[in-house]
């Protein structure tokens, strides 16, 4: 019994690591979408990166967006520069992989978002999809 509350015990501690880790992630990325900081945004983004925006901007329509395109709108100013609060609504980590939704809140608008991060082969956690829904504030 003793070798399985140990075992219990150092999963938590990497779990409640990858916790902190991957919100420092978020609040970094929420930072420097405001600043519209692509070389900050390019590091805490795999490579793999992708936007995917169901019913947007229009209800017909679904914006899948790379990072190269995510990363150039924001160099443009067509995406960011807003002012935004951070809430985590869930958490949710196994081994290499994890998902958390999030609230991101401005003066216009809420995007509800689901992010997925993956611990890369040089155990840093990146993200790697977002998935939001978006909401104008009326």
């Amino acid at each position: 019994m003793h070798c399985c509350i140990v075992g219990f015990s150092q999963q938590s501690q990497n779990e409640l690591r990858a916790k902190v880790q991957i919100k420092a992630i978020v609040e970094n990325f929420v930072k420097a979408t405001e600043t519209r900081d692509v070389f900050a945004l390019d590091t805490l983004l795999n490579e793999n990166f992708r936007v995917v925006a169901n019913q947007f901007p229009t209800p017909d329509k679904i914006t899948v967006l790379p990072k190269s395109a995510y990363l150039q709108l924001m160099k443009e100013g067509k995406l960011g520069g807003d002012n935004r609060t951070i809430r985590v609504l869930d958490v949710d980590i196994l081994q290499h992989i994890a998902f958390m939704k999030v609230e991101l809140k401005s003066g216009k608008t809420i995007f509800t978002s689901y992010m997925t991060f993956i611990l890369n082969t040089s155990n840093r956690w990146q993200l790697i999809n977002d998935m939001p829904f978006v909401e104008k504030i009326k």
